[in-house]
């Protein structure tokens, strides 16, 4: 959707804006289904592309990891550490200080109430999506690790990683096709949105719980055995346990991405479902980039309050 913020159009136009374009400007479903199956076919070829010559997601080739690359001169060091910050300098700090001095003057533009409420909304949002992708990538890892047959848990695997080839338009037109009803659940509670969020943030949750619950050795599951321990009792007292930093870096992630993510919202948006990138979106429009840029500054503090917080909650746990 960065596409749709900075006011791309024809000239600039990718299938997600299209897709939006089609459904909620020209009104045009049949066209909308089309560009939603292109981008399906596209996301099912590069994913059967990369399987095929054994490229995984998210991997780290093991030559990058070799002690050889290590700088071994101080001076060498020393140009690579402050490389690395003065690109984290150009590339983030001083564009975060710029919107930081430019949004000043929009905090006191603002509707207070409106502000809460559109924060409230991103929040109860957030929640929602965090609790929903967690237990489906957990219920999914413990099936893929725990899978008598081998084909049950690879068939697992490829239906949680496919989504990461398709866009939040794409699950939103599916919805808004298989439940045409305007007074539906999904469109009143907001239900829709938390469907499309938690697909579009499945397959790195599942990745990471994956990882975790695969670094579990089988010996402890053949200790807890030896000892009388059931399936479930494993699961509180052995995956769970160990798994927790795992499990409470999948619901920040989630929340995160559910509140900084506007594609969903857009397709089902209403007046009781205004979120903060919402109405960062609507001021953009505007062309009230001042208040705009206030809303970002609110949305950056609470991300990092959440991940501050993270940390805590997993001491107390």
């Amino acid at each position: 959707m960065i596409l749709l913020l900075l006011g791309g159009g024809p000239r600039f136009s990718n299938l997600e804006v299209a897709i939006y374009q089609a459904v909620k400007v020209d009104l045009d479903l049949p066209l909308a289904i089309c560009l939603a199956t292109i981008q399906i076919g596209v996301g099912l070829f590069i994913q059967i592309v990369t399987k095929g010559n054994g490229i995984t997601p998210f991997a780290i080739s093991k030559r990058f990891q070799s002690p050889i690359y290590a700088c071994k001169s101080r001076l060498m060091k020393t140009l690579t550490v402050g490389g690395a910050w003065a690109l984290i300098i150009l590339l983030v700090g001083l564009p975060l200080l710029n919107v930081l001095i430019s949004a000043l003057p929009g905090f006191s533009h603002l509707d207070l109430w409106d502000l809460i409420r559109a924060l409230l909304t991103s929040c109860l949002l957030g929640f929602k999506v965090a609790v929903t992708s967690l237990l489906l990538a957990f219920c999914a890892t413990y099936i893929s690790r725990h899978s008598r047959t081998f084909w049950v848990g690879r068939l697992v695997s490829v239906i949680c990683t496919l989504p990461i080839s398709l866009s939040t338009m794409v699950f939103g037109l599916a919805i808004m096709v298989s439940f045409p009803s305007s007074g539906l659940l999904f469109r009143d509670e907001m239900w829709g949105v938390v469907c499309v969020q938690t697909l579009s943030v499945l397959p790195l949750s599942f990745r990471i719980l994956n990882e975790s619950i695969l670094k579990i050795d089988r010996a402890m599951y053949f200790t807890a055995e030896s000892l009388g321990a059931n399936k479930l009792q494993q699961l509180f007292f052995i995956e769970i346990p160990l798994m927790k930093r795992s499990i409470f870096l999948v619901a920040a992630m989630a929340f995160g991405i559910s509140m900084g993510e506007v594609g969903a919202v857009l397709l089902f948006e209403s007046e009781g479902n205004m979120t903060l990138p919402l109405s960062m979106f609507k001021l953009i429009g505007k062309y009230q980039f001042d208040q705009a840029q206030a809303i970002g500054i609110i949305l950056i503090l609470v991300m990092v309050f959440i991940f501050a917080m993270k940390e805590k909650w997993e001491n107390l746990v």
